[in-house]
Order: C-alpha cells, then sequence, then structure tokens
C-alpha cells in the first residue's frame, strides 16, 4: 500500500505540476519536456502521456524523476513547493526569490552548433557584455594575466564596458577574477617557457604586479559606491591552461566561455569556444568540475 499511496502523490504531483506551467505561462508539453531535459529528468513524450491519461504504467523511478524535475521549474519560475499533506503546490514567499526561466535545450541549424566557435581568439567588449547581461548571481573570469579584463575599465569608454559591470553588482551579481600568483614558482615557469617563442612574455610579471594594482583600484572604487555585489580578485599557483569566462556555473542556466592556451600562440588569438549547460551538459559539467578544482586554494586579495 506504501507504494501505492507514492506512486497516487507523485502522479497526483506531475499532473498538478504541469496544469501550473500551463494556467500560468501556457508551456505546451514540447516545452516542459525540454526544460525536464535541461534538468536531467528527461523522459519521452510517451511517458509523460502515459502519466497524465494513466492509460498504462509508469514505473515508481520515473515518476519520481519527472516529479522532482517539475517542482525544480516550478520553484524557479513561480517560487511554488508541492505540499504532501495539501496534496497542492503552495507559494514559498521566499525572501530572495528571483523568478528564474528553465532553459530548454535550443534548437540549432546546421550553421549554429551546440559548441559556437570563434577561431580568430579574443571576443569583442559589446560580445563581452551581451555574454554576462544575464547574470543572476555569479559572473568568474578567469586568465593568465586578465591584462585585457583590467584594462577595459580604463581603455574603454565606461558606457562600453564598465558602466555593465556596476549594472551587474547594483542588482547583486558577485564578479570574480582569478589571475594567476605573479611571485609564485609557477608563474615564473610558466612564463619563462612562454617566452622561448614568445620573446615579451618575460615582462608578464611584472606587467601582472600593475595589474594588479588597477584591478584594486577598480574594486575600492566599486566598494564606495555600496553595490549589492562583491567585486572580487583572487590569485591562483597553478600552471594556466585556459582563460574562462563564466556565467552562473552552478545554475542550470549556466553557461562558458573558454580559450586554451596554444603553446607558440599569443593568448589574444587563441580560439574562444561556447557552451552551456542546457545545450551540453555533460561537457559543461566536466570543465566546471576542473575550474572548480583549479580555483579551490585561490587566494583573495583585499
Amino acid at each position: 500500500m506504501q507504494k501505492e499511496n507514492k506512486e497516487a502523490r507523485l502522479k497526483k504531483m506531475t499532473n498538478l505540476g504541469i496544469s501550473q506551467l500551463k494556467e500560468h505561462f501556457n508551456y505546451s508539453q514540447k516545452t516542459i519536456l525540454d526544460k525536464l531535459e535541461t534538468l536531467g529528468s528527461s523522459i519521452s513524450t510517451a511517458t509523460l502521456s502515459n502519466i497524465l491519461t494513466g492509460k498504462r504504467t509508469v514505473g515508481i523511478v520515473k515518476l519520481g524523476r519527472v516529479a522532482k524535475g517539475l517542482e525544480e521549474i516550478l520553484k524557479a519560475e513561480l517560487d511554488l513547493k508541492y505540499d504532501s499533506e495539501k496534496g497542492e503546490f503552495i507559494k514559498l514567499n521566499s525572501k530572495d526569490w528571483q523568478p528564474y526561466v528553465i532553459p530548454g535545450k535550443a534548437i540549432m541549424t546546421p550553421d549554429q552548433p551546440d559548441i559556437q566557435i570563434f577561431s580568430n581568439g579574443r571576443i569583442t567588449v559589446q560580445q563581452k557584455t551581451e555574454f554576462i547581461a544575464e547574470a543572476r548571481k555569479e559572473v568568474i573570469e578567469v586568465g593568465a594575466r586578465l591584462n585585457s579584463f583590467s584594462s577595459y575599465f580604463f581603455s574603454q569608454n565606461e558606457s562600453e564596458y564598465k558602466n555593465h559591470i556596476i549594472a551587474l553588482l547594483k542588482k547583486g551579481v558577485h564578479i570574480r577574477s582569478y589571475l594567476l600568483d605573479p611571485v609564485s614558482k609557477e608563474a615564473m615557469m610558466y612564463f619563462n617557457d612562454r617566452a622561448e617563442v614568445l620573446p615579451l612574455e618575460k615582462e608578464s610579471i611584472e606587467d601582472m604586479k600593475k595589474i594588479i594594482y588597477k584591478l584594486k583600484l577598480v574594486q575600492a572604487e566599486f566598494r564606495k559606491m555600496n553595490l549589492a555585489g562583491n567585486f572580487e580578485i583572487y590569485t591562483y599557483k597553478h600552471i594556466p591552461f585556459s582563460q574562462f569566462l563564466i556565467v552562473d556555473g552552478a545554475e542550470v542556466g549556466g553557461k562558458m566561455m573558454m580559450s586554451h592556451y596554444l603553446y607558440g600562440i599569443k593568448r589574444a588569438d587563441c580560439p574562444v569556444f561556447e557552451i552551456s549547460r542546457a545545450n551540453h551538459s555533460r561537457l559543461f559539467k566536466k570543465y566546471w568540475e576542473s575550474v572548480q578544482l583549479f580555483l579551490r586554494n585561490a587566494q583573495r586579495l583585499d
């Protein structure tokens, strides 16, 4: 009987969840299935149909997966949670809740692959600001020196870059930047090695000290503005392997750009790849895990 009760609860939860989504957003069944796939709770159209009609039995595992996925969607998009005792979805009235639309898998055309490649290298300032514009919680910038990241605050018109960062900080997004510790043995090893084919790399360590100074000036300015989000600077002690620009990496709508450092090629000329958690979840998770391990012992500069 306990299994039957659980099965009945999950069926009711699924039916009510889909009704809520259709009532509030008029989502099609296809849209709901796409969102479930993004959350790792994918099922077939036939399975969902069987749950809704009750014509065929659906295993308890699939039922549980669908119900959990629907609850995640409703919490993110409507601040609702299923109350088992009442047998209905109730409003949570979460203090810090903001509506967040779970993305579905994008429909890709042959000339728009699920991994976007910028083969010429570093993206433009406008492309960058557009990429980070919808951040909800966090923007992470990881580089060897962060020369471009720091220079944009001083070399670009404020409306082209700086004001976009301020807008994110105002709405509570944290901006976290990571560069190689200039006084570490890893920095000495890395830049000496690259200098064998790119002689100007020998100047990098001294340049990085100036870059950190510039970033601290920017940080001090933002702190005086008492913005909701933090502007943070970190140094790490590993051999750099890639530049990363990550938006909400821990969220279902996370996305990132990465540019692997190719030996003998200027970092600005290395190809840039763009992926999202929604369109390439397994690959995204691998990179996200690697970045977290790479940065876990980074030291914050205050």
